[in-house]
């Protein structure tokens, strides 16, 4: 029976600081990895049917860098330890370019990958007496808006294209932080993204302006994934 009163006013101890704040802000940003296999593939293809292509160069679509904002409370969930939180984010891709000459001319296609996000979570938080760190985790899940712009120059003329969509965003994460001041705490974070967008349509403007432009059969829209393993710092303020 001590020991498990012990135990529980331990948990109180460290819950408290945690459970106190009536709001935290927190900005973050890293590095993410991105699952674009798909639309690399559809790129390749599109390339392979230019008639007598030589490619000089080419680099895919990949990983590149996550930055958002955090929002968080615990008035509204009367549980130590947990609170809740509003998330919006920005997840953009590193370049991916295709160069080279064909019987049309020099070419030089360039795809550009971004998502936007907002998501509602559920947050863990806990502190460890006397050193000034503490641990946390949180689940979110929401809807985020995406697009994939290709820009294809094509013996010097410009061919801009874009598809876009939307559908559920959800991710998992832990934190390690440390207390610089009372209010300011600067942290580590490392977790998962599930963003399967699934098929982005062409816009209006463009559709079939390419295929029908340089006389190549048309390349279905490729299913776009920006599920992916991300991790980096942030800064939050206790309120």
């Amino acid at each position: 029976m001590r020991k498990i009163l012990a135990l529980s006013l331990l948990l109180a101890a460290c819950a408290a600081p945690a459970w106190a704040d009536i709001i935290e802000i927190s900005g973050f940003g890293g590095y993410t990895t991105v699952g674009m296999k798909d639309v690399n593939a559809a790129v390749n293809g599109l390339v392979q049917e230019l008639p007598g292509q030589s490619p000089s160069s080419s680099s895919d679509l990949s990983n590149g860098y996550v930055a958002g904002v955090d929002i968080r409370t615990g008035l509204l969930i009367p549980i130590p330890f947990l609170s809740l939180g509003v998330r919006a984010e920005y997840v953009g891709t590193n370049t991916g370019e295709w160069k080279g000459n064909s019987t049309l001319g020099a070419y030089d296609l360039k795809e550009n990958g971004y998502l936007a996000d907002a998501m509602l979570g559920l947050s863990f938080a806990v502190d460890i007496p006397a050193t000034g760190l503490g641990l946390g985790a949180g689940v979110y899940g929401g809807y985020g808006e995406g697009g994939i712009d290709q820009n294809l120059t094509l013996n010097s003329v410009k061919l801009p294209d874009v598809y876009y969509g939307g559908n559920f965003v959800g991710e998992a994460e832990v934190r390690v932080k440390y207390k610089i001041v009372a209010m300011l705490n600067v942290y580590a974070f490392g977790g998962m993204r599930f963003a399967n967008m699934g098929l982005f349509e062409d816009s209006a403007a463009t559709k079939q302006k390419l295929p029908n432009l340089i006389g190549v059969p048309a390349v279905a829209s490729p299913s776009v994934d920006f599920s992916g393993i991300d991790g980096g710092l942030g800064i939050n303020l206790d309120f």
